[in-house]
């Protein structure tokens, strides 16, 4: 995962990449738990060009280490979907979705909740007020 993150800042300039681990177990070795990405060519985009409307999902990622991918997507002045910002965590729960968004809005720069709308599942409603 560091040389996927490493790729990533190398190849995309200023775009916000994130990788936490857990906390080391008894053998000393830190295990994997939340990665964010938000790429700068697509921040740019979307607060140039795409209405102020912000969708946010999730989707069980069914592979070998399998977890939990969040999604935040916009739309273009096409109606188009206009992908903003993604992560991948080990369990969708309260602290996953508050860091996933809390992170979104800081890279958005979105200081009131009244500028944007926001849709959502009704799991993740509640957390958008809080974080937004």
């Amino acid at each position: 995962m560091w040389d996927y993150a490493d790729a990533l800042r190398k190849k995309n300039p200023g775009s916000i990449i994130i990788m936490n681990l857990e906390e080391p177990d008894v053998e000393r070795r830190k295990k994997f738990k939340r990665f964010y990405v938000c790429f700068a060519g697509v921040k740019k985009g979307f607060l140039s060009g795409c209405r102020p409307f912000i969708g946010v999902d999730s989707f069980h990622l069914k592979g070998l280490h399998g977890g939990i991918l969040l999604t935040a997507v916009g739309v273009d002045l096409n109606n188009n979907q206009f992908p903003l910002a993604y992560s991948v965590v080990i369990s969708e729960n309260k602290e996953s979705w508050k860091w996933f968004l809390t992170l979104l809005r800081d890279d958005l720069n979105i200081a009131r909740e009244d500028s944007y709308t926001f849709i959502s599942d009704k799991d993740s409603y509640q957390l958008l007020r809080r974080c937004f």
